[in-house]
This record gives C-alpha cells, structure tokens and sequence, in this order.
C-alpha cells in the first residue's frame, strides 16, 4: 500500500449525526433573535421546508444538495424577505459554529501519523467544496497530513463516477491497486473505488450512529479507527 484516500465528513469526524444539528439549531436562534426578530421555531421550520424543498428539486445525489447558502437563501424566501438581505450572515454564523464544534473521531490523528511515518501517502477524496473543505481539514488540525485533496468541484463530477477516484489517484501518483479507500458511503466510497482496483474499506462509527452496521458480504467493515488500524495493518500494509 502506498496511499491511503479517505472521505471527509462522515469519516473522520461527525458531521450529520452530532454537529450539523446542534449548528443548524444556532443559526436558527441567531436569525430569529438577531436578524429577523421572530419566534425561533417559525424560522426552524422554514428552514426545514426549505431543505426538503430543495432536496426534491435538485436531482440527483450531488453537493448542491448540502450547500447551506442555498438552504438559507431559501428560508428567507419562505419568510419573505429578499434572499440576499441576511444569507451571507446565517452562512457565515453556521460554518463558524459549526467548525468550532467538529473533532476527530478517537484514533483518527494518530493512524494519519502512523501511516505517514510508514511513506504512506495520505489522500482526501470529498462531494463537497473545496473551500470549505480546507476550513474543516485546518479546524481539525490535519491540513498539514493530508497530501492531496480532491472535491467534485475541482473535477466537475460526484462520486462515484470514476474521473474523481482517478484524479486523486493520479495527483497521489499511485495505481489503483497500490490505494485503499476508507469511507462511510457504501456506494461512494466502497463499491466505487474498488471497481476502479482499490481496496475498499467501510467506516461506519457506530458510536455515534448508534446503530449497528448491517455486513455486506465481502465488503471490509471498521466500526471505530482502532479496527481501521488493525484492518490497515494486518491486510495492506
């Protein structure tokens, strides 16, 4: 193994399950309270209407889906106020929120460590964009372990269309037999980079899920980074 390429969010640290929610719910305070002056549970509705409304527009599973600039300006066209009056600042006050509240799940700092003092490469492939890509890396304290960073926007597709596993491959400088992939997307990040030639391995924290993963066969499953270290270890190192 000469590289290892991870998924972001979902992977490394919690994005969906702790602290997008606990952010969502401030910026709704902050609009209600700050900007708008009205009851707190009339904009967290109509921000809830508006991401649904906006993941039933958009086709497909793609970034556009999650992009909260969106979903903001949506709300406040709900509300009835112009989309551009306060969108930039819900968006600025959410991220801010929300990158202060993120860390690595336990054990992900130490194996990027480990498997860079091995000449392992380490690579960041994500549906997300760059930019705010970059801020979650530094927020985490891992920006300087990572060596390449890929995201959809830079190559134009989503996961798992093959261009994006290959532009990550090529920027690492490695054949897909010498890779493995660590992600929590069965589809994105297991099925797909294994059809390129990759190894595949499913991260799924059930510590912060709260559920127990459901085996697939022949997929290779880590619960936690002390059993992604071992599974590194023992079958690709």
């Amino acid at each position: 193994m000469k590289a290892i390429i991870f998924d972001l969010d979902d992977t490394l640290y919690d994005c969906n399950y702790t602290n997008n929610g606990a952010s969502v719910e401030a910026v709704c305070e902050y609009t209600a309270k700050e900007l708008l002056h009205l009851p707190a549970d009339k904009v967290r509705h109509a921000f809830d209407t508006a991401r649904m409304s906006l993941k039933d527009t958009i086709i497909g599973d793609v970034a556009a889906q999650h992009n909260r600039m969106l979903y903001f300006q949506k709300t406040l066209e709900l509300l009835g106020y112009l989309p551009i009056s306060y969108s930039l600042e819900m968006y600025d006050y959410f991220w801010n929120d929300f990158l202060g509240r993120i860390s690595l799940y336990p054990g992900a700092k130490k194996l990027l460590e480990e498997m860079r003092s091995r000449g392992v490469q380490i690579g960041i492939c994500t549906d997300m964009t760059v930019h705010i890509q970059h801020r979650k890396l530094r927020a985490l304290g891992i920006d300087r372990l990572i060596d390449v960073l890929v995201t959809s926007e830079e190559v134009g597709v989503e996961k798992p269309n093959p261009a994006i596993y290959q532009c990550v491959l090529d920027k690492l400088g490695v054949n897909a037999e010498e890779a493995v992939y660590v992600g929590d997307s069965l589809e994105k990040d297991v099925k797909g980079p294994i059809r390129m030639g990759m190894k595949g391995i499913w991260y799924v924290d059930e510590t912060v899920t709260k559920k127990q993963t459901t085996p697939v066969e022949g997929i290779v499953c880590a619960r936690n980074y002390q059993e992604l270290a071992a599974i590194l270890t023992q079958n690709c190192l």
